[in-house]
């Protein structure tokens, strides 16, 4: 057992001296580091020699920088349009007036009239539509409708046209002229 251990802290003494050289390396590194400081505290000095170039003109910058130019229409070109088409319809005339001057008034008139003006040769006059239940006497053309509140009806047995009961003759079987004379 006595083997493995003396074996075990020489691998731990070999980690330690890799422990120092990475140390060595990280002091290396931070050397580098404090160089690398310095350049770029040089690089300023260099940039604020370049920004009074820049007034001088811009093409010494862009010589002197290690930074390819960018330009957008190299990767991907602004696509063409194509020629604009011409409006085919002309736009409506708009047509200005003084509304309060006579003929102006008088055209508006005209207008309107025509526009309420009956279609199909009709005078405007409708007839008076009967209701269903709006019936002519037979005898004297007054309306049912028309007629006095409990003014009795009779009913002609062939044709079932309505009649005052005082404008007929009063008996129970009522026969209209029409039917009559048939």
């Amino acid at each position: 057992g006595s083997t493995t251990l003396h074996q075990g802290s020489s691998s731990l003494h070999q980690g330690s001296t890799t422990l120092h050289q990475g140390s060595s390396s990280l002091h290396q590194g931070s050397t580098t580091l404090h160089q690398g400081s310095s350049s770029l505290q040089q690089g300023s000095t260099t940039l604020h020699q370049g920004s009074s170039s820049l007034h001088q003109g811009s093409s010494s910058l862009h010589q002197g920088s290690s930074v390819p130019e960018f330009i957008p229409a190299l990767v991907r070109p602004f696509p063409k349009a194509p020629p604009r088409k011409e409006v085919a319809k002309p736009r409506k005339k708009i047509i200005s007036a003084i509304l309060t001057d006579t003929p102006a008034v008088a055209e508006e008139e005209v207008r309107k009239s025509k526009k309420t003006a009956p279609k199909n040769g009709s005078l405007g006059v409708k007839k008076r539509s009967k209701s269903s239940n709006s019936v002519d006497c037979l005898v004297c053309g007054e309306e049912f409708t028309s007629s006095a509140p409990g003014e009795k009806w009779v009913k002609c047995v062939f044709c079932d046209g309505w009649s005052h009961e005082l404008c007929t003759e009063g008996n129970g079987h009522y026969v209209c002229h029409v039917c009559d004379e048939e």
